[in-house]
């Protein structure tokens, strides 16, 4: 596992995907977005910044030559942010990368069901189910 300083962040990032404290070398928690992207929070100057860990990753180790705009995560899993996953990326690239990408039911952090993709008719009982956690 390598280890790199997060810009003038007091903080490094692993190639694998964990952040850490250079002060107390604690290991950061993470929650995961509704989206199926993994936050972070990150304190800078005395102010609280949420971070996306993966664009923090591909930050701290993917040359972005081309000065592309988004981190493309390649097996379309969100939750895995190692540095070999991850690519700089166009919006368009993005979003038609995305297309038919499966969707993962995260409940506590831990995926309970998959449905085929987002264009799929599986799309509307997905979105009974949310529906009925608010309920």
């Amino acid at each position: 596992m390598i280890w790199k300083q997060y810009k003038d962040y007091n903080y490094q990032v692993s190639d694998t995907g964990l952040v850490r404290s250079i002060s107390t070398g604690r290991q950061l928690t993470y929650s995961v977005q509704p989206s199926g992207y993994i936050k972070v929070y990150l304190y800078h100057d005395g102010i609280r910044h949420m971070k996306y860990l993966h664009i923090i990753v591909a930050e701290t180790f993917v040359p972005n030559t081309d000065k592309l705009d988004e981190v493309n995560h390649k097996d379309k899993n969100k939750a895995n942010c190692a540095v070999e996953n991850l690519e700089w990326c166009t919006r368009q690239y993005n979003v038609e990368h995305g297309k038919g990408r499966p969707i993962h039911q995260i409940l506590n952090g831990e995926i309970i069901s998959t449905f085929p993709s987002e264009n799929s008719p599986s799309k509307l009982e997905f979105l009974t189910f949310l529906l009925s956690l608010i309920e």
